[in-house]
């Protein structure tokens, strides 16, 4: 359905235009709403509610300042906008940063376990003391202890007893 409305030209308000506008076109507009603002890989970081720019390179130990998650359902394009039902699968995922997880959680209506909540703002307390510059020493100590915590829960995890055949018993 169109609408006509008359539009004043802006190089002379005495002449008077007639503009058209697609209502259904107004609507897919209020459909095409940015979710969030994805980083590019490789690009810097960027703050995905606000859209605003870190000067912090993707990939290096300064990221580890950031709560970083990566969105893989394919919902969304590579520009944060939800996806149309004609639109191709986007294949590639979105690596949203935000300035900590409550921010993520506020954001995305998601719930955070407080324990990763307690343990990211630790980490991130070690790495980088009193907000200054990025401890290695620290990161390897950190990465340490994710392997053993990871390594003790996979061990933890029973295996069901295989069925034999009455052929292995003979």
């Amino acid at each position: 359905m169109y609408t006509q409305t008359e539009a004043v030209m802006p190089s002379s308000r005495s002449q008077k235009e007639e503009e058209y506008t697609d209502e259904n076109e107004e609507q897919e507009k209020v459909l095409r709403k940015r979710r969030f603002y994805p980083t590019r890989i490789g690009g810097y970081c960027i703050n995905a509610v606000t859209g605003s720019r870190y000067h912090i390179q993707q990939g290096s130990f300064e990221e580890l300042r950031l709560f970083r998650t990566t969105d893989a359902t394919g919902f969304y394009d590579s520009k944060g906008f939800l996806r149309r039902r004609n639109d191709p699968v986007s294949r590639d995922p979105n690596f949203l940063y935000y300035d900590s997880p409550e921010q993520y959680m506020r954001h995305m209506r998601q719930k955070v376990p407080q324990e990763q909540v307690n343990r990211w703002h630790t980490n991130v307390q070690r790495m980088f003391p009193d907000g200054g510059d990025f401890v290695k020493a620290e990161w390897d100590k950190i990465r340490k202890e994710h392997f053993d915590r990871m390594s003790a829960r996979s061990s933890n995890v029973v295996k069901e007893p295989q069925e034999t055949s009455d052929d292995e018993w003979a």
